[in-house]
């Protein structure tokens, strides 16, 4: 069970996501759109008690700011070793930093696991198949849209078929 705290996309951001193109190609697995986001806090697994832990944090992490305005752009590339397609995510650097605060008043850091790199703020778009590549060809596409969640989520992800299935177990709403 993997979990994370995360940003939803509203709806026009979601309407402009939409008109971006998603061509089939052998080996791209595109995310559906109940499963785009920005994660702020990911771990592979927690404990079941932790969860609840989590539950709060998000609470207060929501308690303590508004809804920000996430900037997604200018154009997709890739991610990491496994050449996960992703378009960058400005704009929530800020609230990243209150999570791990948050987490850290709440002595529940460590379950997270530590945070080994710098915050990169983004949305994935497609992921690889097994032994296949993202094609060159969908790497430098133009995406540029806004979006401003009402929400902070907290997500449990379950693998699945198909992909990972989500579970928004906590809606947190920005003050």
């Amino acid at each position: 069970m993997g979990i994370f705290l995360g940003l939803l996309p509203d709806a026009a951001a979601l309407a402009s996501l939409g008109r971006h193109p998603r061509p089939e190609v052998d080996g791209v697995r595109w995310e559906p759109d109940d499963r785009l986001h920005v994660t702020l806090r990911y771990t592979a697994s927690v404990h079941e008690e932790i969860v609840a832990q989590l539950d709060e944090v998000a609470q207060e992490v929501a308690s303590r700011t508004s809804a920000p305005i996430i900037e997604l752009g200018p154009a997709t590339e890739l991610l990491g070793r496994d050449g996960t397609l992703v378009v960058p995510a400005h704009g929530a650097e800020d609230l990243a930093r209150l999570v791990d605060r948050v987490l850290d008043e709440f002595g529940v850091s460590g379950a997270m696991g530590s945070r080994d790199h710098p915050f990169y703020g983004h949305m994935t778009l497609a992921r690889r198949r097994r032994k296949t590549t993202i094609p060159a060809e969908l790497v430098g596409v133009a995406v540029s849209t806004a979006m401003e969640p009402s929400e902070l989520v907290l997500i449990v992800s379950e693998p699945g078929p198909d992909g990972s299935v989500y579970d928004h177990r906590v809606r947190a709403a920005f003050s």
